[in-house]
């Protein structure tokens, strides 16, 4: 058995929007690092003045590990994303489930000498099994609340889904990949400089939820 809507805390208890009482968001990215689109976004989120959270998949971690280091030196969060973001990955019990959240703890500690204490689960899933792996691994889970299906919607499309769905605290779900790289770079600041517009400000996940990275 598995659920799909953290926000449910129908397994494990989700941290899907932050402080609601004032203007302030967090962006979030999942599924990198891709080597040819992550440096272009952080140059954007860098212009920006944002500090985003990233969780990366712990197979292309352990590949690109410079690019791990690139996003913890300019001052962004990491978190597990799990090892492979398998499909079936939320299916696993025990020392399967164990071993797909320990490997990716350990491909981010050989890159920047130091583990998350976030977890985000691959498509959101999580099983009655999750619980006690997470605590084995001092890890929170962290989901969001505006998840505008970045990788398949047009620029437009996307940052319409985004302003229409975002509030006080919003947690921002995007990804470091699935997109032409330009694209993402422009996406990513255009959606930056909308959301200024209407007067949010961008805070670091850990700010916003007072849950410790």
């Amino acid at each position: 058995m598995c659920s799909s809507d953290l926000k449910l805390n129908f397994f494990v208890k989700a941290t899907c929007r932050g402080d609601p009482t004032t203007k302030r968001v967090a962006l979030t990215f999942d599924d990198g690092p891709d080597p040819a689109a992550t440096p272009n976004l952080l140059k954007v989120l860098k212009r920006h003045e944002i500090k985003a959270a990233f969780f990366p998949i712990g197979t292309k971690t352990r590949d690109y590990p410079e690019i791990i280091k690139q996003i913890d030196q300019e001052g962004h969060i990491l978190g597990n994303h799990s090892f492979r973001h398998a499909w079936w990955t939320n299916f696993l019990i025990s020392g399967a489930l164990d071993r797909e959240i320990r490997m990716a703890q350990e491909a981010i500690d050989a890159a920047i000498g130091k583990v998350p204490a976030y977890f985000r689960p691959p498509m959101g899933l999580t099983n009655p099994h999750l619980r006690r792996e997470l605590k084995k691994h001092g890890l929170s889970v962290v989901g969001w609340d505006v998840r505008p299906f970045d990788t398949t919607g047009s620029t437009e499309k996307v940052i319409k889904r985004v302003l229409k769905r975002i509030r006080n605290g919003s947690i921002i779900a995007l990804h470091d990949t699935g997109r032409v790289p330009a694209d993402l770079a422009h996406l990513t600041d255009e959606l930056a400089t909308k959301i200024k517009e209407r007067e949010y400000t961008f805070n670091e996940l850990e700010e916003l939820t007072g849950v410790r990275a």
